[in-house]
């Protein structure tokens, strides 16, 4: 027996749980960078996907079935994770390719993929794991992806704030040259979004906005009436990319005024942006 799965189905599921290895990749893969700036929570986060989520005309067309609860199912994982490439490789398998199906339903020209695809150059040398890009190729969304058995996002929320700036040096670098509002960092299990933006309380200063952590296994789930904070670890990581890319269908995805505020610390040698 299968369930057929609309577009908002899609979008209301956890992600599966990862398959890992009895051996893997140790390396910490971060760069030596460090966020300098202000640094601010979006506390409205949640609130603003949820939003998002109820105003979506969600079409009726089927985009996919459910099989029975079994291990042999196709929506089950069978593929063994043991270095941030087939990280990577899994975000875009769940995430990547369920969202391009929902873009299609929607209208949304948009599609996940690798920068290699991409004929656009704004980032200079560097090679972000994971973009979102328009029909023309041209970068709209930046992610980065480290491994989970090496990195722990909400962990290192709760840390001094030190270890988190040094965590988003590499991702607000990208975002940065890229001149790009939204990017996110994941470790599939754990990821984290954020907005560049001016500042709401200093004239001429602008600001990276970071979400609280969403979890790959946490579904969109209903609550009563809505009060700021409510939706905390209540919307799916699906769903936070259907607001973003919302927000970068509706033409707010650039982030072009470089500034003096936003500056990012760089290895020994290098100076600053």
């Amino acid at each position: 027996m299968v369930t057929p799965l609309r577009a908002q189905d899609f979008i209301s599921s956890r992600l599966p749980d990862l398959l890992t290895g009895s051996s893997q990749t140790t390396s910490l893969s971060t760069h030596d960078l460090e966020f300098k700036a202000t640094l601010v929570h979006w506390t409205a986060f949640e609130n603003e996907v949820r939003s998002t989520f109820r105003s979506t005309p969600w079409s009726a067309e089927i985009l996919g079935y459910a099989a029975q609860n079994r291990q042999s199912s196709l929506d089950r994982e069978q593929i063994i994770c043991g270095d941030e490439s087939s990280i990577v490789g899994r975000f875009n398998q769940h995430v990547g390719q369920v969202m391009g199906s929902v873009f299609r339903t929607l209208d949304i020209s948009l599609w996940f993929g690798d920068y290699r695809a991409s004929p656009d150059v704004s980032m200079g040398g560097d090679t972000p794991d994971i973009v979102v890009m328009d029909g023309d190729g041209l970068l709209k969304l930046v992610g980065e992806a480290k491994t989970p058995w090496r990195h722990n996002i909400a962990s290192t929320m709760l840390q001094p704030q030190e270890r988190l700036r040094r965590y988003l040096g590499q991702i607000s670098r990208y975002m940065y040259i890229a001149k790009i509002k939204f990017g996110f960092l994941t470790t599939y299990n754990q990821t984290i979004f954020f907005k560049q933006e001016p500042d709401p309380r200093k004239r001429g200063r602008w600001v990276l906005w970071h979400s609280n952590t969403i979890w790959h296994h946490t579904p969109s789930q209903q609550i009563g009436d809505p009060v700021p904070g409510d939706y905390r670890e209540k919307v799916s990581v699906r769903e936070c990319f259907l607001f973003l890319a919302k927000k970068i269908a509706s033409g707010d995805f650039s982030a072009l005024k470089h500034h003096a505020a936003l500056r990012l610390g760089w290895p020994a040698g290098r100076s600053n942006l």
